[in-house]
């Protein structure tokens, strides 16, 4: 990690992700990102990752994304969020990937009560026989809603997901000296 300035932190990565089997279907993730706080409650981030390894045809897939958070209005009562992402590369031999995904949204606060509108979007592959693949991954798991959306308790979607979501909350409240939302 490296600070140079006080608004701009950069962190770069290298590990090896391995699920079991043979060594050769670990993968190498390689990455950089930076963020900055551009404004008095304004922040933007940039990404670049890739992936290399998987099988004797040695993957390799990129990643690239940038996003963007702001507060605004008095008492900074309007938040509003987005990030994008691009992947390409190429998956296996003869076929390349070619791949997006964004989030982006808006956070209103009443006093304790706050209500949240946001949307997502990743790729899926439209054609599983053609030479490109379309489908978004990440290591990440969708995990929003208890149920509908959550790798432990229910549909765990991760890729080929277009959703709208609504949110509502209230806190904090004291309650036994910890702060209930």
């Amino acid at each position: 990690q490296w600070t140079p300035y006080e608004v701009l932190t950069v962190d770069a990565f290298a590990l090896v992700h391995g699920e079991r089997g043979a060594t050769s279907d670990y993968e190498a993730v390689y990455g950089v990102a930076a963020s900055a706080r551009v404004a008095e409650g304004a922040a933007v981030w940039l990404l670049a990752v890739l992936v290399s390894g998987g099988g004797p045809d040695l993957e390799r897939i990129w990643t690239v994304g940038a996003g963007a958070n702001a507060y605004v209005g008095d008492g900074r009562w309007l938040e509003l969020f987005g990030e994008a992402y691009a992947q390409g590369g190429r998956l296996t031999d003869g076929v390349d990937k070619r791949a997006f995904a964004f989030n982006a949204g808006t956070r209103a606060l009443f006093g304790r009560l706050w209500l949240e509108g946001a949307a997502s979007l990743r790729t899926g592959d439209e054609d599983a026989g053609d030479d490109r693949d379309e489908a978004f991954q990440s290591y990440e798991n969708e995990n929003r809603f208890l149920g509908l959306q959550s790798a432990e308790f229910g549909l765990d979607v991760d890729t080929d997901v277009f959703l709208l979501r609504a949110a509502l909350g209230a806190g904090p409240f004291p309650l036994a000296g910890h702060p209930l939302r």
